[in-house]
Order: structure tokens, then C-alpha cells, then sequence
């Protein structure tokens, strides 16, 4: 549920899971046998069933990376934890992996299925974008954000709907471009986040996304 964590623009990046995020992601998991988890506390409300979509792959062996000892298996049984840093320990993971498959084969069949369930998936944002509101559907307003939002833009969601969905529809090719409220439920966090990131990166164009009642 934090869809600035790899970018969007990588060929086999499928977006977020969770509520309300992207049907491609959640196929593409729905059928693992490994899950290797890197700084995600695999919380219960971003792993839930969306769209009637059950993907969390409940036999899957999990593997679980967290610098917080107390997230490994808290939600999901896992067939190994490692307490440590994200980024260290995936550096020596890909440095292990190199050393034993150097020149590894691309799975060219997965690539080919992955590329179709993103292609349909940003159709069927297109579609529901375009269906009636008023004055417009809020999915179209995300749209049309996602659409002008230069590549460095920030952008602070606020708790509810407008957060989970805005999931689904921006892109971020930078890290630190997304500031959700996620679980913690703070209503109203969007407004003042966004004054702290202007803050902190003056040269950024930075964006609220703010639901009435959040706003209110």
C-alpha cells in the first residue's frame, strides 16, 4: 500500500495490493510460491481480498524482511525471517543471487502475462474514470491528477477512499512521493503533510488529496 516503494515505470513493476489497489499486482501474487516480503509488515488490511479478488497466496513460503523483529510473522506464518536493514539485506541477497546464477534465463512467458494484466488494468482505470459523477467521478479527477503531475511532484493522500484509491491510479517513479496516512487513521493528515514536504523540498511541486470529511 505505498506505491512509491519501486517504480512505476520498471517493467514488471504491477502496482500496489491492498484495498483498492491494482488488479494486475494481485493476479500476478495470487499464483506465487515464494513471497519474499522486504520492509512490509504484510499488514492484515493490505493483504484482505479486493474486487472479490481472494490473492494472498495462502501456501506460499513466505519470506519476510523487516528491521522491526516484532513484524516477522505477525500477520502471515513465514518460512524465514530475517531481521535487518531493507536495503542491506536486499543487497546481499541480489549478491548471493548473482554469484549462483550469473547469467540467469528471462522467464519470457511471465513477462508476456505480466505486461497483458497491466495493460487491462490501466483500460479498466480509463473505463471507471469515465463513468458519471458530479460534477465528475472522483476516479477521473485522480486521473487528470496523475496525467499533469510532473515527475518529482509529491503528493499527501488523507485517510479513506480517496487515499486507498489514489492507490490504483498515481505513479511515482521516486521514492518519498507518496505520504499516506495508511493505518494509522488520522483524519486531516493530508493538508498539514503536505505543508511539511513543501517545507522540506522547496522546489517540488507538492499536491493534497483531501476526502470532505477529512477536509472538513
Amino acid at each position: 500500500m505505498h506505491n512509491d516503494a519501486f517504480p512505476a515505470d520498471h517493467p514488471l513493476a504491477v502496482g500496489p495490493i491492498g484495498y483498492m489497489g491494482s488488479k494486475a499486482a494481485m493476479y500476478s501474487l495470487q499464483g506465487a510460491d515464494v513471497v519474499l516480503a522486504v520492509g512490509t509488515r504484510l499488514s492484515q488490511f493490505g493483504t484482505l481480498p479486493c474486487y472479490d479478488i481472494d490473492y494472498f497466496p495462502e501456501h506460499a513460503n513466505i519470506i519476510q524482511i523487516d528491521i522491526n523483529p516484532r513484524q516477522i510473522g505477525r500477520t502471515h506464518p513465514v518460512e524465514v525471517g530475517i531481521i535487518g536493514d531493507a536495503k542491506a539485506a536486499s543487497d546481499e541477497i541480489y549478491r548471493r543471487l548473482k554469484s549462483e546464477l550469473p547469467s540467469p534465463e528471462k522467464d519470457e512467458a511471465r513477462l508476456q502475462a505480466v505486461s497483458k494484466r497491466k495493460e487491462e488494468w490501466e483500460q479498466e482505470l480509463v473505463d471507471l474514470a469515465m463513468e458519471d459523477g458530479n460534477p465528475i467521478n472522483p476516479r477521473r479527477a485522480l486521473l487528470e491528477m496523475t496525467k499533469a503531475m510532473p515527475e518529482n511532484a509529491i503528493v499527501s493522500s488523507d485517510i479513506g477512499n480517496v487515499s486507498s484509491t489514489a492507490n490504483a491510479y498515481l505513479k511515482f517513479n521516486q521514492t518519498r512521493r507518496h505520504i499516506a496516512a495508511l493505518t494509522f487513521g488520522n483524519t486531516g493528515f493530508a493538508y498539514p503533510a503536505a505543508l511539511g514536504a513543501q517545507l522540506a523540498e522547496p522546489d517540488a511541486p507538492v499536491f493534497a488529496s483531501c476526502c470532505d470529511g477529512a477536509w472538513a
